[in-house]
């Protein structure tokens, strides 16, 4: 089982691989015409969907519980 759908059932990899493409595409325009011409609708309809997998993925993963006073180190 890969990761993301052990993480999330709405998390899937074709979704994340879609977004990092889509990121991709959108970083080797720029580099190559040196301006950015996305719709600001669509950009912040990306970043959005982005964020909230990211946001999916740090609760799944625990990255940001408390720290057992047992342990030393986070």
């Amino acid at each position: 089982m890969s990761l993301s759908l052990s993480l999330s059932p709405s998390l899937s990899l074709s979704k994340v691989d879609g977004m990092v493409e889509e990121f991709s595409g959108i970083n080797r325009a720029m580099e190559k015409t040196g301006t950015f011409t996305m719709d600001r609708k669509k950009l912040l309809q990306l970043v959005g969907k982005a964020n909230s997998n990211l946001a999916d993925v740090i609760l799944k993963v625990g990255l940001f519980e408390r720290c057992s006073i047992v342990t030393i180190a986070c």
